[in-house]
């Protein structure tokens, strides 16, 4: 009896694997699709009724991350202006950056900014 593993074809263990992980799958996004709440009206909505998601701690998590983009971003533009006219800019404004960048992409507040010390804050994130 001789063996041959040059087989070109899909073996019956390979294709049973791959239809139990797409059914998984399926059953997986289906439930979390579909599982009876109610789609939120804003996103203050969302943000309060899908804390207990993964979804939902997911895009928490990836605003936060883009508020500390922001906050690096107009740190890096309020450098670049006392480095050149050596003054701190006396607004957010005099950066030009657009007006959503100067807000915290969770609460949607303004971002605090002191034009005596150049020091721009958070306030729902006061550890960035």
């Amino acid at each position: 009896m001789k063996f041959s593993f040059n087989n070109k074809g899909f073996s019956l263990i390979g294709i049973l694997i791959l239809a139990v992980i797409v059914i998984g799958g399926c059953l997986f996004f289906g439930y979390n699709l579909f599982n009876g709440q109610k789609k939120p009206e804003t996103m203050t909505d969302y943000s309060n009724s899908q804390k207990n998601t993964v979804y939902g701690q997911s895009m928490d998590a990836a605003k936060a991350v883009q508020c500390q983009s922001n906050l690096g971003q107009l740190r890096s533009g309020i450098g670049m202006i006392i480095q050149s006219e050596e003054r701190a800019p006396s607004s957010l404004e005099e950066l030009r950056y657009p007006s959503d960048m100067q807000k915290c992409p969770m609460t949607k507040e303004a971002y605090t900014y002191d034009p005596n010390t150049g020091q721009v804050r958070c306030p729902s994130h006061p550890q960035f």
